[in-house]
């Protein structure tokens, strides 16, 4: 299933390929990443991760993830929820696909 992410004035952009079976986030290559560190340190891996894969704040090489918010944040440079940032192409996100409970 594809997802999108995107930020207020298109700061960034993100496409994701969510895969069920396995419970993985792949952000794809070339998606926008928001530009800029946070001073977070729990976000250290992540940094380091963005550094690798999107040197440039455009995703270079497809990157997994097991988590919807770890991909998420990859994508926008800070700690959120990724299952209710990701959307489908109808703007749904996943909480509302997936936990129609919690997606309201």
């Amino acid at each position: 299933m594809k997802l999108y992410i995107t930020g207020r004035q298109n700061s960034y952009s993100g496409i994701c390929e969510y895969d069920a079976e396995k419970n993985e986030f792949t952000v794809k290559k070339g998606s926008h990443i928001k530009a800029g560190k946070n001073s977070n340190p729990d976000l250290e891996k992540i940094y380091r991760l963005r550094q690798q894969y999107a040197p440039n704040n455009i995703v270079i090489k497809d990157i997994t993830f097991k988590s919807a918010s770890t991909a998420a944040s990859f994508v926008i440079g800070r700690s959120t929820n990724g299952w209710t940032r990701w959307r489908d192409a109808e703007k749904r996100s996943l909480a509302e696909l997936f936990r129609p409970e919690q997606g309201k």
